[in-house]
């Protein structure tokens, strides 16, 4: 999900440190995923915690305020049905009373005010969203986080679909693989013509494919058959015939009735 959020007369969102103490509790109980914020003036990340089988996601950002060095972390516990709009209004409060503190501290700090803001004027931050209709869960969810082929694809052996899913399950995913004759450039992507051949995660191309590109598509879903982003990778290089005499095709032709249906 694009999520687009500009933040004005203020310093972007720096990153989050995956050393940082804090991480390092959690890990052992919540699995972790970054999503794009674009800014006007950068891209950042930060992270999104989610324990299984829960209603709250932890979103934590690490925030500095502008004009100082000084770094404040934010961690805001949210419902996962709760609005992205009341989600990102409480961030902004969050971070306009921080900002308000240190004008505070400032003003004690220093005798001249010729910089300083009155305690009554705040910072604008302005917060804009492509769908505002939606969801924590349906929007700061990104489920396919690795996704490519294996580097050399060889006709009658077996190629896995090599996709590391966060929030998905492998066996309910759905794994489609199309090939082709050529690639066009980028701009003309979609006057390439791909023939789908194969549907689930392990996939034997025969001597036909020969020398074909391959494009890999995965819709991840869960047990419930919830479905995120459908994300794609098309193959570097075309697919070559295998020597017939390799070990992995005599083991191959000895463990066929153990090998999963759709391998074949």
């Amino acid at each position: 999900m694009l999520l687009l959020i500009r933040l004005l007369n203020i310093h972007p969102i720096c990153h989050s440190s995956r050393n940082r103490e804090f991480f390092a509790n959690l890990k052992k109980y919540y699995r972790s995923t970054t999503f794009n914020l674009f800014m006007a003036s950068n891209n950042r990340t930060c992270f999104i915690f989610d324990k299984d089988e829960s209603t709250k996601i932890l979103i934590q950002m690490v925030y500095e305020i502008p004009s100082t060095q000084i770094r404040r972390q934010f961690n805001l516990l949210r419902s996962t049905d709760e609005s992205i709009p009341q989600t990102i209004r409480r961030l902004t409060v969050n971070i306009e009373h921080a900002l308000m503190k240190e004008t505070k501290a400032n003003k004690r700090r220093q005798k001249q005010h010729t910089d300083v803001k009155s305690d009554d004027e705040k910072q604008t931050i302005l917060v804009q969203l492509f769908d505002e209709n939606q969801t924590n869960k349906q929007a700061w969810v990104n489920s396919v986080i690795k996704f490519r082929f294996p580097d050399i694809i060889m006709t009658n052996t077996t190629t896995p679909a090599v996709v590391e899913l966060d929030y998905g399950d492998w066996e309910h995913s759905l794994f489609d693989r199309y090939i082709t004759n050529d690639i066009k450039t980028e701009e003309n992507d979609e006057k390439t013509e791909w023939i789908h051949v194969h549907r689930g995660p392990f996939c034997i191309f025969r001597d036909e494919h020969i020398n074909k590109f391959v494009r890999l598509t995965c819709l991840p879903r869960n047990s419930s058959l919830r479905e995120g982003m459908l994300a794609e990778y098309t193959s570097k290089t075309r697919i070559i015939p295998c020597p017939t005499d390799l070990p992995m095709n005599t083991r191959h032709q000895l463990t066929k009735q153990y090998f999963p249906n759709d391998s074949n």
